[in-house]
C-alpha cells in the first residue's frame, strides 16, 4: 500500500509540474520604442496594427513576457501569469522545457540514470521505477526539500 502511495505521489508530482506551466498568455500590444516609432500609441486590448512578426526579441524576455518584433519596427509583447523562463548559468532568460529524456549524468538513489527534463531551470530526476524505494527527487542550486521519515 505504502509502495502504490509513493508511485501515484510521484506520477501526480510529474502530472504538476506540467500543469503548472503556462498555456496562454495575455497579448498587450505596446508602444515602438523611439527609435522605432511609426504609428501613434497602440489603445490597450485592442490589436490596430496588422504588421506582420518577425521574431522573437530575446534580449527583451523576461521571467514571465516575451516581446516580438513586428515588420514595421514595433514591438508586440505577451504577458503570462507565470513563469514562461528562467535564468539558465549564465544569466540569460531561457524557455522551459520539460520533455523528459533519459539522463546518465544524473542518477538515482539506486545509482541508475533517471528521466530529466530538457531545461528548467530546476534539477528533476525521474526515476526509471520506483522500486527499492526510489522517489522523485527536486532541488535547485544544490538545496532540495528535506526526506519525510
Amino acid at each position: 500500500m505504502k509502495k502504490s502511495l509513493r508511485i501515484l505521489a510521484a506520477i501526480l508530482s510529474v502530472f504538476l509540474l506540467v500543469q503548472i506551466m503556462p498555456a496562454a498568455a495575455v497579448n498587450t500590444p505596446v508602444e515602438a520604442p523611439e527609435a522605432a516609432a511609426t504609428e501613434a500609441y497602440i489603445e490597450p486590448n485592442r490589436i490596430q496594427d496588422p504588421s506582420p512578426v518577425l521574431a522573437e526579441d530575446e534580449t527583451l524576455r523576461t521571467e514571465n513576457g516575451k516581446h516580438w518584433r513586428k515588420a514595421n519596427g514595433g514591438y508586440t509583447i505577451a504577458l503570462f501569469p507565470e513563469p514562461v523562463h528562467f535564468k539558465n548559468a549564465s544569466g540569460k532568460w531561457q524557455d522551459f522545457d520539460n520533455t523528459l529524456s533519459l539522463d546518465s549524468s544524473r542518477k538515482s538513489v539506486a545509482g541508475r540514470a533517471t528521466f530529466a527534463p530538457a531545461a528548467s531551470g530546476l534539477d528533476i530526476r525521474v526515476p526509471q521505477d520506483f522500486s527499492d524505494d526510489q522517489m522523485l527527487t527536486i532541488s535547485k542550486d544544490g538545496y532540495a526539500p528535506p526526506p519525510e521519515n
